[in-house]
């Protein structure tokens, strides 16, 4: 930096501002011929460089060598400055200072590594008290892991065993109850077949005789509902056409009475005008003639109305009668219904245990003859058990018993045999055939004892059992999974059949939407296309359907073209337009289905006085089938309008209703009725 005009020189002043010190005067002890007072004597000391160069500045006639800062700042005669400070920061070019930092910041980084050393030895206990507490609780885990599963298997053994156990003896109960049970269920079952048949047979009679009670009801019942609903649609019709004349009726009472009012009001306000008089008087005649004719009319409504209702009346009666008939005899038929429901029931638990009876007798044959080859038939079980004794046929010989005979005769004793000798030891002789029985003997086997049999039969089923395992349940199982299976076949076949039918009834209701909704599409379309010209003054307006081969989920393209445009999509019409467009629309529903009202909110306010205009000579065509009810603040709408009415407040605090109805045949608004009530009852005249 060098300071403008630095290196003039003059005299140094004979007193040195405030902050500004001879270099010498910071010397102590020093001699007088020491060379650093010549080297100083024009040298300066200065507290801050910016007083010093505003002070040079001020003076520049100020002469000196160098002057120096105690921030190490150094300025020359040329006005040159060295080093310098700034923001506070301290000077890098002072040696001293510069030591001072080093040894300070090298103090300072032993400090840091003694608490970063000793914070890294604590980190460093800290980390191995954590990785052994995290292996104790991992081994800790591992511990409680096996021990739980140790549990949960030595628990599913327990459950499994027990488990095994249960069946175990369930079956086992389960066998002997079935073995004890069965004998007594063959004879019980053979008993209640038998039984059966004859309730059967019983029931079968009575519910054929039934059948045709109800047969004869029903054709009853279905003449009684159709005479019931053909009286239904004439009382319906009767009813419809009283109302239609109650309703002219009071229509023309009410007329009668407005003109019977105007009549007084013209003969009081309009003296002068006789020739309208005689009119009026003309028409008032004619009105009472017609009215005398109504009211004759009426009264003769009223006798046929009454005759009618005595008729009801007695039809009511009838038909409460006839449908407590219909409800007794459906009682009786529903009762009829569950008793052979029931007896189907029965019948078809013993056939079903008769079929269980004669598949075990069938089985029990088929084991006989596959075991034994035997019908059985065709086995006299009295000649078997006469010869139950007997050696079986075809019995060879052993030469023990050749030996027995050579040694002892034909008398000599033989060892027997016993359940439980692991060998015999010798064989009994064979002994002689009884010969064939006598009537006696077998009447004789009619006193058998059976329980003897029962135990030695017992003792060779218990053989057979250990033998290996056999399914006495297969019968019943079979009668349980064929009576699910039917039951199952026909819930399968019932929803088969409504699916069908329900498919075929919504194909019947697609096809009338479509022919309905069709006819008034087209319908529609052509209304708005007339409305729209009527509208617009011209132009072409189409209705669409985006999906013409499913027009029931099609949506529906509104294409409008105003006079003098390209035909587009209502989305590119204006606001006017747009509104007009709805208009034509809603005018085209509402001719396909009109209403006696209705009623429009503020449906001219997008419009403009031309649209106006258009919108209210379509209004006016509609007039002759329907009453509108305009809520506008429009002006040409209130004009077009054969009666307004209002709320005003003429006082504050007050409101008070206002009407008006238009005489439009002389330009001038017509007396004010008294109340709104007046005004409409005026209005409809």
């Amino acid at each position: 930096l060098q300071i403008a005009d630095g290196a003039s020189r003059g005299p140094a002043p004979a007193e040195l501002p405030a902050g500004l010190m001879a270099a010498t005067a910071a010397l102590e002890g020093t001699a007088p011929a020491h060379p650093a007072l010549a080297l100083l004597g024009e040298c300066y000391l200065a507290d801050d460089l910016g007083a010093f160069l505003d002070y040079w500045k001020a003076n520049p006639a100020f002469s000196f060598l160098a002057v120096a800062t105690r921030k190490g700042d150094l300025v020359d005669r040329r006005g040159l400055v060295y080093g310098g400070h700034h923001g506070g920061k301290k000077s890098a070019n002072s040696i001293v200072q510069r030591e001072i930092d080093l040894r300070e910041t090298a103090r300072a980084l032993a400090e840091e590594q003694k608490a970063h050393d000793a914070q890294k030895a604590v980190i460093d206990t800290l980390t191995q008290r954590l990785a052994e507490a995290e292996q104790a609780l991992e081994q800790r885990r591992a511990e409680v892991l096996a021990a739980t599963q140790a549990l949960a298997a030595v628990q599913a053994d327990q459950r499994n065993a027990q488990r095994a156990l249960e069946e175990t003896e369930g079956r086992l109960r389960r066998m002997e109850s079935e073995l004890t049970a069965l004998e007594a269920a063959k004879n019980e079952a053979h008993a209640r077949w038998e039984k059966a048949q004859a309730g059967l047979a019983e029931a079968e009679g009575a519910a054929g005789t039934q059948r045709e009670k109800i047969s004869a009801l029903e054709t009853r019942l279905n003449e009684v509902r159709a005479d019931r609903e053909v009286k239904r649609e004439s009382l319906a019709q009767a009813r419809l056409e009283l109302a239609e004349r109650r309703q002219k009726v009071e229509v023309l009472d009410r007329g009668l009475g407005e003109m019977e009012r105007r009549r007084g009001q013209l003969s009081e306000l309009l003296v002068q005008r006789q020739q309208e008089i005689e009119v009026w008087t003309e028409q008032i005649a004619e009105l009472e003639r017609e009215s005398a004719a109504q009211r004759e009319r009426a009264a003769q409504l009223a006798g046929t109305l009454a005759v009618a209702q005595q008729q009801v009346e007695a039809v009511r009666v009838e038909l409460v009668d006839v449908e407590r008939a219909i409800g007794t005899v459906e009682a009786a038929q529903a009762e009829l219904r569950a008793r052979s429901e029931a007896a189907h029931d029965q019948l078809s638990t013993h056939e079903i245990k008769l079929a269980e009876n004669r598949q075990r007798a069938q089985f029990l044959a088929e084991e006989v003859t596959r075991e034994y080859q035997t019908d059985i038939a065709a086995i006299d079980w009295k000649r078997q058990l006469w010869h139950a004794d007997d050696e079986p046929e075809g019995l060879k010989p052993l030469d023990l018993d050749e030996e027995d005979e050579t040694e002892g005769g034909e008398g000599a004793p033989a060892a027997e045999t016993t359940e439980g000798d692991a060998a015999p030891k010798r064989r009994r002789k064979k002994k002689e055939p009884k010969g064939e029985p006598t009537e006696a003997d077998l009447a004789a086997l009619d006193q058998t004892d059976w329980t003897a049999v029962k135990s030695e039969s017992d003792a060779l089923r218990a053989r057979l059992g250990n033998m290996g395992a056999v399914n006495l349940v297969a019968i019943e199982e079979y009668a349980e999974l064929k009576q699910r299976h039917d039951f199952l076949k026909a819930q399968s076949d019932d929803l088969t059949t409504a699916k069908a039918e329900l498919l075929k009834a919504i194909d019947e209701i697609n096809q009338t939407s479509m022919q309905q909704f069709q006819v008034t599409f087209e319908q529609i379309r052509k209304n708005f296309a007339y409305t729209f010209q009527t509208l617009f003054g011209g132009g072409r307006a189409e209705l669409e359907l985006v999906a013409a081969e499913d027009i029931l989920e099609s949506g529906i393209e509104i294409v409008a073209q105003p006079p003098g445009t390209k035909l587009k999509s209502i989305t590119l019409l204006s606001g006017g337009q747009k509104t007009l467009t709805a208009v034509a629309l809603l005018f085209a529903l509402y001719m396909v289905k009109p209403s006696p009202f209705c009623l429009l909110d503020e449906l001219d306010a997008p419009l403009d006085e031309s649209n106006i205009g258009r919108f209210t000579d379509l209004l006016k065509k509609f007039v002759n089938e329907s009453q509108f009810i305009i809520i506008t603040h429009n002006k040409r709408t209130v004009a077009a309008a054969n009666a307004i009415y209002g709320v005003t407040m003429e006082e504050r605090g007050v409101s008070k209703t206002v009407s008006m109805r238009f005489n439009h045949e002389h330009g001038e608004p017509e007396a004010q009725p008294r109340n709104l009530a007046e005004a409409v009852t005026g209005a409809r005249a």
